[in-house]
């Protein structure tokens, strides 16, 4: 009886031709979990902005003014505890005392799930790293709730906004000032600079609201714009390392007003600038630098967009006129 043999050289192209299918196929299949995730990344800028509007529909058409995201619990945190550094996962005391507006007023329980936090020690490290408040096993995360969720899985905005650093709410029948930490910096426009990406960002989300101004919070300084209340916002969300996505934000513009120029959003002073000295987490372009833009109402002179040159990331953009 003859006996079927696979010769040692026989073996090894077998061997190869697996390897070459598999070098095929593996980054394809990669690609198309990513494109899975960057469509659930969508959905899930489509329920924030969902809650955006049953917000404005309760409240005289008027956003809010800034977006933290996560959740309304909060965690222990131990860094040496392998996979699993997060334990102990609890509600926050009393509601009324969460930054985040669509959290604190109930419309989201929190926020969707960030289908690219695979694991969210990284991104709890990430946020140590940078001094951010509102993290697992801090007093103020307990108090005001976590910008990622108690496992770090939960969108959370990384957009700073400084126009918006305290908050107030009624607390045991009396009112309380707290501060919001809305402008926590993150390095959070440009996924993309030169051949280095920023992996803490996909399945993110950015907010930025805008409205009719009230004054400058220092007339005589360069201070940012203060609308008195928010009627239009952008809302975005960052996609995969993968692709390099849409290029919306940029410089923060420079407005006239009451005779001098000041910054439509921040201090002049932040340290994720340009040579220009001018933040660079603006999703407004002012008029005059995108004639072919969309106008948004509110302040006057800023326009939807404001491409600075680098790929983004972003995968959805949303607005109060969508």
């Amino acid at each position: 009886m003859k006996t079927n043999r696979f010769s040692a050289v026989e073996m090894l192209a077998v061997i190869a031709v697996i390897a070459l299918l598999g070098g095929v196929a593996l980054p394809r299949f990669g690609m198309a979990k990513a494109a899975a995730k960057g469509v659930e990344t969508k959905g899930g800028g489509h329920f924030v902005q969902v809650a955006l509007e049953r917000f404005a529909t309760d409240h005289q058409g008027h956003y809010p003014d800034y977006l933290i995201g996560g959740a309304a619990e909060y965690s222990q945190y131990e860094a040496g505890n392998g996979a699993n550094p997060f334990s102990d996962i609890t509600a926050i005391t009393d509601p009324a005392t969460l930054s985040d507006l669509l959290l604190r007023e109930g419309y989201l329980l929190a926020y969707p799930k960030n289908p690219f936090a695979t694991y969210g020690g990284a991104i709890h490290r990430f946020q140590d790293d940078i001094g951010d408040p509102l993290r697992n096993g801090t007093d103020e995360g307990k108090l005001h709730g976590t910008r990622f969720g108690p496992l770090c899985e939960q969108m959370g905005n990384v957009l700073a906004d400084f126009r918006f650093t305290e908050f107030t709410a009624k607390v045991h029948g009396s009112e309380r000032t707290f501060a919001s930490f809305a402008g926590v910096e993150y390095a959070a426009f440009d996924l993309w600079e030169t051949s280095k990406v920023k992996p803490f960002l996909p399945g993110e989300l950015f907010y930025k609201s805008m409205g009719p101004v009230a004054t400058s919070a220092i007339p005589d300084a360069d201070e940012p714009l203060v609308p008195r209340y928010a009627t239009s916002y952008i809302l975005g969300a960052y996609g995969s390392i993968r692709s390099k996505g849409a290029d919306v934000l940029g410089p923060e513009p420079m407005l006239s007003f009451g005779g001098k120029m000041v910054p439509a959003w921040t201090r002049s002073t932040k340290a994720e600038a340009n040579e220009d000295g001018r933040y660079l987490g603006s999703p407004y372009g002012a008029a005059s630098e995108h004639k072919d833009a969309r106008a948004v109402r509110g302040i006057s002179g800023l326009f939807y967009g404001n491409p600075n040159g680098i790929r983004d990331g972003i995968v959805i953009v949303l607005t109060s006129e969508d």
